[in-house]
């Protein structure tokens, strides 16, 4: 699954993650905590669906 800034940034979480570590702009900032937090969301999601018999 590829997100909508995985395509802007040409690279995975990991990759920006990485990447701002050296420095980052507000925007680039803003970008990597939203993906976060969606990812996040994604995991509760699912475990949410495990525990409840909801195929994902």
């Amino acid at each position: 699954m590829s997100s909508e800034i995985e395509k802007e940034y040409s690279m995975s979480f990991d990759g920006l993650s990485r990447k701002l570590e050296t420095g980052a702009s507000i925007p680039e900032e803003d970008d990597w905590m939203e993906w976060e937090a969606a990812g996040n969301m994604l995991k509760i999601w699912k475990k949410a669906a495990r525990e409840t018999g909801i195929s994902t």
